[in-house]
């Protein structure tokens, strides 16, 4: 594309008085989405960055894309992927084939690992202290928690309050928490924050039906709820988290799914935190003492503090991904890269092609076998109607055969009571007795 062909010449001539090796992230375009804010802390962590230089840019679009390459000639690509908010990004061509992609999946499970090789990246990295990567092409990282607030920017409140937030996506449990709370605690006040989402939500019918499912479950009288829908902010949104005395999560199991990120922004707001085993929290399962409603109640978990939570805090740190990061480009960058990796490279772009000429050709034959299985059914129809067409016509012959040969034998009949008809007038007995059956019948009047 014309797009592509600007970008290629503005990389050929600018690569030559580049300062420090660039990074281009692209996200896209700010929206009530969980997905743009994963994206955004990540970027945040990474911009610090004293040997490479990250231009982070919005886009919507493969044409954007482009021209985001144009202005700027990375050395990097990061996209932050999730397949329903960059579906309209790919293909997008590169300006030099030095030029490494890598693809920072949002949403991603153990059984999802060996499927990574069929998404448009070069490289991946992958945001779960759980799954355990081979060597190769994917690169892992923690969790990238937004920065905490000061621990008195906001006071506790003095009515026990427990919070929780998210868009109204399947499986997110508020239900369950507003049931589970009136369980334990006779006085408390409810707190959910629930979000439109741009691209599950956009009218807000989901989110508001769930609004009215945990109204409908009020039944204890010093227990009340209060629900909003508006999109916070980063800063609105720990200063929600950090107005609650707890904050709890109870997900439904939902097996196969990536970690969630509500629970970065609950630890990044430092307050006890009360979550039902699900599969998007198994990244805490072992945690000491443990946050788990299963094991323990929310009063007990709410006593112990959060004492655990500091420790991930500290493992799970800004610097941690930034090292993390730095690390991936020193082994992708055409500059800094050992021959080995350099051919990895190579070796990984053919079988990209490869891939991508496959699920080609796979597209073709399920479209040419559904053309084909098509014409067997148009083909079998006509069949099964010509049969039936012989059948039907099989059926009237055999009517006809039938209604002949009833009518011969009906044209018999008469032909022989004719024949009986004209023995008798021609006969002699008929004439001889006619004057005796004048006089009978002469008889029969006069008796009456």
């Amino acid at each position: 594309t014309g797009a592509a062909a600007i970008a290629s010449q503005h990389s050929l001539s600018s690569r030559t008085d580049m300062g420090p090796s660039k990074v281009l992230f692209l996200n896209h375009r700010r929206s009530a989405c969980g997905v743009y804010e994963f994206g955004n802390s990540i970027r945040e962590a990474i911009g610090q960055s004293k040997k490479y230089s990250t231009v982070y840019v919005e886009v919507k679009s493969a044409h954007d894309v482009a021209v985001a390459l144009g202005q700027h000639s990375p050395s990097i690509i990061l996209v932050n992927y999730h397949p329903h908010t960059t579906r309209n990004w790919f293909p997008f061509d590169l300006p030099d084939d030095s030029v490494s992609v890598v693809g920072i999946i949002h949403e991603i499970s153990p059984e999802d690992l060996e499927t990574l090789n069929t998404l448009p990246f070069d490289y991946f990295m992958v945001h779960d202290p759980t799954l355990k990567v081979g060597e190769g092409g994917t690169f892992t990282s923690v969790r990238p928690l937004p920065p905490r607030a000061p621990d008195n920017h906001i006071q506790s409140p003095q009515r026990l309050t427990i919070g929780s937030f998210g868009f109204a996506t399947p499986g997110k449990g508020f239900e369950a928490l507003v049931a589970r709370s009136q369980l334990e605690f006779t006085d408390c006040l409810i707190r959910l924050n629930i979000p439109f989402s741009s691209f599950f939500d956009p009218d807000g019918r989901e989110a508001r039906a769930v609004a009215d499912r945990c109204r409908s479950l009020l039944w204890r009288p010093g227990v009340s709820l209060e629900i909003t829908h508006d999109y916070l902010g980063q800063e609105q949104l720990l200063g929600f988290l950090q107005g609650n005395s707890m904050n709890a999560f109870f997900y439904e199991p939902q097996c196969s799914r990536g970690i969630s990120s509500a629970l970065d922004w609950a630890l990044a707001a430092g307050r006890p935190l009360a979550l039902r085993k699900a599969d998007m929290f198994r990244h805490l399962f072992g945690t000491v003492p443990s946050p788990f409603v299963e094991d323990r109640s929310m009063q007990e978990i709410m006593r112990d503090g959060i004492g655990w939570q500091d420790r991930l805090r500290q493992e799970w740190s800004a610097e941690r991904i930034l090292a993390d990061y730095e690390w991936m480009f020193e082994r992708l960058l055409p500059d800094e890269a050992s021959f080995e990796a350099r051919r990895d490279l190579a070796t990984r772009r053919r079988l990209r092609g490869l891939q991508t000429t496959l699920n080609e050709r796979e597209r073709d034959l399920a479209a040419a076998y559904s053309a084909l299985q098509k014409s067997g059914e148009d083909h079998l129809k006509s069949t099964q109607e010509h049969q039936k067409s012989r059948e039907e016509l099989a059926e009237a012959y055999t009517s006809l055969q039938s209604s002949t040969l009833e009518n011969d034998r009906l044209a018999s009949e008469l032909q022989a009571s004719e024949n009986r008809r004209g023995a008798l007038l021609s006969s002699t007995s008929w004439r001889i007795t006619k004057p005796l059956r004048w006089l009978a019948r002469g008889l029969r009047r006069l008796t009456r």
